[in-house]
């Protein structure tokens, strides 16, 4: 049996959930694998029109409510009909519940639920979710071994568990020529998860000329984060730049990728700073360490010390650098590509239509 398969998530905004969609549909399309997805929609909508994923819109996924949850259900039974679905793929635990439901109402036990543990700005998710998992979800996509230990320890059946690695094309490899100096870049959402003031409070400490630091992303943090900045007791090279669907053109010009949060799942800026063969600096938490593997630093969350100490290695050691980087580089095309995820996704896809 062809999987059919309908994506459930939220929204469609900027964050690693949707790129981690993206790039597996982009991939199941290429292998003429039928999908769909609902969403509340959001600022990448136009991507899934040019890549002629079909979208449907359904605004109360993202409003939690006992009349939305019905409405949501509704209508992920009318795309079940209309799609002929035989798999739904949902990224939250509530849209995993509203799928489950809508399956068990259409008394169409043969739809599986599977459901890929992003994370986002979920802290414990693994704790919080593991036992509504093992009621509502057939199987779990864990993004890393630490995630399905986690998931074990609390609750889920380690049985449901398979772990598949995110994927993604790499970014378009530019030689950096440009005579502007270092340029040390974070990028992520201005949340207190990303751990950004710490990279500010460490660039304070840091007495190294010519660096630039570029902080990009967006969010409710951000005038904190400039304040913080602008607070500074010595002159300083520090930019915030508002976030882009498509960072490639700003990656390719830096010389070290940092992300001081603290914690992740499996941070996609990380993959994207290793396709283009970046030295990257990171906290070693939750799947970061499988992710980066000896390719990088690793240093403890909201240590300003240990991010000063990490920068100003790889900023004095141009050697260091440039064997980090191919090394990153290497170790994501072994790994980390579309290709890989989107096979062994497939792979579970098939496993799940056979049980």
């Amino acid at each position: 049996m062809e999987p059919r398969v309908l994506f459930v998530t939220p929204l469609f905004e900027r964050g690693g959930t949707e790129t981690y969609i993206i790039n597996l549909t982009e991939y199941l399309k290429e292998k003429d694998i039928y999908c769909t997805i609902i969403s509340a929609g959001g600022v990448r909508e136009e991507e899934l029109l040019n890549m002629g994923i079909k979208h449907i819109k359904v605004n109360c996924l993202s409003k939690k409510s006992l009349l939305n949850a019905f409405i949501g259900i509704y209508r992920i039974i009318q795309a079940i009909k209309q799609e002929k679905i035989n798999l739904i793929h949902a990224s939250s635990i509530y849209t995993t519940i509203l799928s489950k439901i809508a399956t068990i109402a259409l008394l169409k036990q043969n739809i599986k639920v599977i459901m890929t543990l992003c994370g986002g700005p979920n802290k414990n998710i693994e704790k919080n979710s593991a036992k509504m998992l093992d009621i509502f979800a057939n199987k779990v996509i864990a993004l890393s071994q630490d995630a399905k230990k986690k998931l074990i320890r609390y609750g889920l059946n380690k049985n449901k568990i398979e772990i598949v690695n995110i994927g993604i094309k790499p970014f378009k490899k530019v030689d950096n020529n440009t005579l502007q100096g270092m340029i040390i870049c974070n990028c992520g959402r201005f949340t207190e998860q990303k751990g950004q003031r710490y990279l500010i409070e460490a660039i304070e400490k840091i007495n190294l000329r010519d660096i630039k630091y570029w902080i990009i992303g967006r969010g409710k943090l951000k005038g904190h984060l400039q304040n913080q900045i602008d607070s500074l007791k010595r002159e300083n090279n520090v930019e915030i730049l508002e976030s882009r669907t498509y960072t490639a053109d700003l990656l390719n010009q830096i010389d070290i990728f940092i992300l001081p949060s603290l914690w992740e799942q499996f941070p996609i800026t990380i993959l994207e700073a290793m396709s283009i063969g970046k030295s990257i600096i990171a906290t070693n938490v939750n799947g970061v360490p499988e992710e980066l593997g000896d390719c990088g630093i690793l240093i403890n969350p909201a240590n300003v010390d240990e991010i000063v100490d990490a920068i100003k290695l790889l900023a004095e050691d141009e050697s260091l650098r440039k064997t980090l980087g191919q090394k990153a580089e290497e170790r994501f095309y072994k790994y980390f590509t579309q290709e890989i995820m989107g096979e062994k996704t497939i792979k579970v896809y098939e496993e799940m239509l056979k049980a």
